[in-house]
């Protein structure tokens, strides 16, 4: 497995938006099998007659390339403090005014979003045709907010997400496609 990739996070306007972007390639090489001709046959086959036996008699792995797979995973976000030290806030908190929790809710409120997509690199993995799987992958969505009150003593978070999984293999049938 060979993968590259950055992570950009940025702050503009005093810290009230927060960006992150991130980015990464996954290549894959795999090779697996082998060639076994069965003694006085002319057959060739990737495995031995039983199909679980260990066969000493295997010389080489099996001809051609190595099996490539390759994908990206992409995720970008983005978390928006509207409120953030700004003079209204700082008017509204100020003593002598009676908006100081309406200030209070306002200075620890919080706008995310991300959305994201992945490809996980996985053992070949083959159908009942012996025919490639291919990777799993998936792609992503949650949008929220978050509430920090009370000098960050009491915090509400609420988030919507949406996921989704192609190609998935595993849990207790795994090892049927």
């Amino acid at each position: 497995l060979k993968a590259r990739g950055f992570v950009l996070q940025s702050h503009f306007l005093d810290d009230r938006v927060v960006t992150t972007v991130g980015v990464r390639d996954d290549q894959q090489y795999q090779k697996s099998g082998y060639i076994y001709t069965a003694p006085g046959s002319s057959a060739v086959s990737p495995v031995a007659a039983d199909g679980i036996s260990f066969i000493p008699e295997i010389t080489h792995w099996a001809e051609g390339d190595y099996r490539f797979n390759s994908g990206r995973t992409r995720q970008a976000g983005v978390v928006v403090r509207p409120f953030r030290q700004t003079t209204v806030l700082n008017w509204l908190g100020a003593p002598d005014h009676s908006g100081h929790l309406l200030a209070d809710v306002l200075r620890g409120l919080s706008l995310t979003w991300n959305k994201s997509d992945s490809f996980r690199p996985v053992d070949p993995k083959v159908n009942v045709y012996l025919q490639p799987l291919p990777n799993p992958s998936g792609t992503g969505k949650d949008y929220g907010f978050w509430l920090v009150l009370a000098d960050g003593r009491f915090v509400l978070r609420v988030n919507r997400w949406e996921n989704r999984q192609l190609n998935k293999t595993g849990g207790d049938a795994g090892t049927i496609a």
